[in-house]
């Protein structure tokens, strides 16, 4: 890794979270690919310019091939936005819903189990393929791997013996995350996302997790799916990333 602010480095291969005047940096140079992986957290305070921040960017990831800023105040998004759009970067903003009322109805009836990152990697390589590049599918499968070893588990919706969908299960300190759900489009309209949610949500009370949220983007429609399941939006955070696609 290139020296980061105030003169810190890291070995290359290293997760880093550092930081710094700007806000916060997070990067790691094992999935140079991944957005979610590498980014800049910034700091309100410091009521920095679009052309500032892109410039930090610019530098702190100069050998990537993606660049991504995270805000989490919508004045400073507000303030930002025009100048990171005329740079051509795009803006995706990302809901946090936490789970507080009973669903509208119970899920349909659905084969959902529990799988390793190793069983659901076919799937996930066909899927991925049509919205990212390979790098960024390899690395993608590369990190499920290694979340699998760090306590993340899998549920995933199986129709006449294939993976249909998936999702993720998390447990960020006492919280629960549903994260990643995914059914694939010859299985949509069958329920199966409530599904793979509603059985999360079930693995996550038995195991004591409080509060439980998702986190969806606010122009995906599993939104709606997700308030329709009891979850109401609770924050946004502002993704300026480039150069796409997501």
């Amino acid at each position: 890794m290139t020296a980061a602010a105030g003169g810190e480095s890291a070995e290359a291969g290293g997760k880093v979270v550092l930081p710094f005047s700007f806000g916060v940096l997070h990067r790691n140079d094992r999935f140079p690919h991944l957005y979610w992986q590498n980014f800049l957290s910034v700091d309100p305070a410091q009521e920095l310019s679009a052309d500032v921040l892109i410039a930090e960017v610019d530098r702190l990831f100069a050998d990537l091939p993606i660049r991504h800023v995270l805000v989490d105040d919508a004045e400073t998004a507000d303030r930002l936005r025009p100048g990171f759009l005329e740079r051509r970067y795009k803006e995706a903003v990302f809901v946090t819903m936490v789970l507080r009322r009973t669903p509208d109805r119970e899920p349909p009836p659905a084969d959902v189990v529990e799988v390793s990152a190793a069983d659901l990697a076919p799937t996930v390589e066909a899927f991925g393929r049509e919205v990212r590049d390979e790098d960024a599918v390899r690395e993608l499968c590369q990190l499920k791997e290694e979340s699998g070893r760090n306590g993340v588990r899998f549920l995933a919706a199986v129709v006449d013996g294939d993976i249909a969908g998936w999702c993720e299960i998390r447990y960020p300190e006492s919280a629960g995350q549903v994260e990643d759900v995914v059914v694939l489009e010859p299985f949509r309209g069958r329920g199966l996302a409530r599904a793979l949610v509603g059985r999360a949500v079930e693995r996550l009370r038995s195991d004591g997790c409080d509060p439980i949220f998702v986190v969806a983007n606010d122009k995906d429609t599993v939104k709606d799916l997700y308030r329709r399941l009891g979850f109401d939006d609770v924050e946004r955070r502002w993704s300026f990333w480039w150069p796409g696609p997501w």
